[in-house]
């Protein structure tokens, strides 16, 4: 029977076992918080080969007329042990399920923003949570971080943030079985409202003062002009991403970025002469924080910061009469799917080279 009732996912073997339909066909599904398939169906063998031959000894009863209390107590038995195997890993604590996590995010295939956003968030529930049982927590406990997010001032969108995060984790407890659905849903509770301000672009006379702010710092907003990149796309750059496709100079960016789809973005005439030192990249500390205070001192630059050269970028290709689906292609935004002319738009790079040339 080799991995009857049993199955890997995420390199830990977990156990599936649909109930006859006398039992309800309730599935059963369990994490044997094993990644070795040896020790998998040992478990199997051990635990779940009784319960099953219990199921059939159920049918055997029905077939010789026992009682029916008979036939209940059988069932009864069943159920109790099974329902021993759903809860045996329920009464896992929060502070080490959050170890665990931690320990899983590097493997689970996200960004590496992603993870660190994620630990981070991890480590702040950690800090500022009490260490129960996670079928303990309560919409209380959920009311009571965000007041503690609220007292340090932190934003509507950084709070969503953190929420979703833990919600997250909460999914992640609930697929190992670690706690109950009910967990998740102590954490619908109403937050802040988050009131979108679309980042402004940088106004076009003062694109070449705002390249020029910091004179140690102008390849990374120099790129991000003419490519729209994001920030991190572009502080990840490396020289081996600089190649020729079709006899045009491009950027490489790796599926590595927010929505993990790789792409290449043609580079601007205007571009090309700075592209061939990318040691600017490397430079230690936080340059951007520095820039993004810099900015706000210029003329109808005071809400601009960093991420302002994307809107830039795109204002300025939409000026220009470039289509919907070119500039999206370049700066690495998702089609919509209710746009039925943008998915079947066919993107040359030649004509992505020539969205990127015509932005000042």
């Amino acid at each position: 029977m080799k991995n009857k009732y049993l199955y890997s996912r995420n390199n830990c073997w977990y156990l599936r076992l649909r109930l006859p339909k006398r039992l309800g066909r309730k599935i059963i599904r369990k994490s044997l918080h094993t990644n070795d398939e040896k020790l998998a169906r040992k478990f199997r063998d051990k635990y779940i080969m009784p319960i099953i031959h219990a199921n059939n000894n159920v049918e055997a009863l029905e077939m010789l007329k026992f009682s029916l209390s008979q036939n209940l107590n059988e069932a009864e038995k069943i159920h109790a042990s099974i329902n021993e195997l759903v809860t045996e890993c329920q009464n896992i604590f929060l502070y080490d399920a959050i170890d665990q996590y931690l320990e899983y995010l590097p493997n689970a295939g996200l960004r590496e923003a992603s993870v660190n956003d994620y630990t981070s968030t991890m480590r702040f529930l950690k800090k500022n949570s009490t260490d129960k049982s996670l079928n303990a927590i309560s919409k209380n406990d959920a009311i009571e971080l965000l007041n503690i997010m609220l007292k340090k001032k932190l934003s509507p969108t950084t709070i969503k943030f953190k929420f979703s995060t833990i919600k997250s984790f909460m999914r992640w407890c609930i697929n190992r079985d670690y706690a109950a659905e009910m967990v998740l849903k102590a954490f619908d509770i109403q937050l802040p409202k988050v009131v979108k301000n679309p980042t402004p672009p940088i106004p076009a006379e003062s694109a070449e003062l705002a390249i020029n702010i910091m004179k140690n710092w102008t390849l990374v907003p120099r790129i991000a002009r003419y490519t729209g990149m994001r920030l991190r796309e572009i502080l990840r750059l490396t020289e081996n991403d600089i190649i020729i496709e079709h006899g045009i100079k491009c950027i490489y960016v790796s599926n590595k970025a927010k929505n993990k789809t790789a792409r290449i973005v043609p580079i601007s005439e205007k571009l090309l002469p700075y592209i061939n030192d990318l040691s600017e990249l490397n430079t230690k500390g936080k340059p951007f924080d520095k820039w993004n205070i810099e900015i706000k001192k210029l003329k109808n630059c005071e809400k601009c910061k960093f991420h302002s050269w994307r809107s830039y970028a795109i204002t300025q290709m939409m000026k220009a009469g470039i289509d919907p689906a070119v500039r999206k292609r370049v700066t690495g935004h998702k089609i919509s799917k209710d746009d039925i002319h943008e998915i079947y738009t066919s993107v040359e790079l030649s004509d992505m080279k020539k969205a990127v040339d015509c932005i000042p």
